[in-house]
């Protein structure tokens, strides 16, 4: 997960065998806010507009958390 901080995107990559699994965004609130099939092993995420603070990155294949990562998110222009 990089860059990290970010400000608007977030690129997520991943072994080419993780195709199809899921990605998962939360706030430390624990709600999620964002989830995305992975349809590369290269994925840009896109969080414009989502506030200033720490996420949790999760991928989940087939419904098992098979990785998890902390990003930071910046106010634009601040990283």
């Amino acid at each position: 997960v990089h860059p990290n901080p970010f400000d608007e995107r977030l690129r997520v990559r991943l072994p080419e065998s993780a195709r199809g699994s899921e990605i998962r965004v939360y706030d430390m609130k624990g709600r999620m806010v964002m989830s995305q099939k992975c349809q590369s092993s290269d994925m840009e995420l896109y969080l414009e507009g989502f506030p200033s603070g720490t996420y949790a990155v999760q991928v989940y294949c087939e419904d098992k958390l098979v990785h998890q990562s902390t990003a930071i998110k910046t106010a634009a222009g601040q990283d």
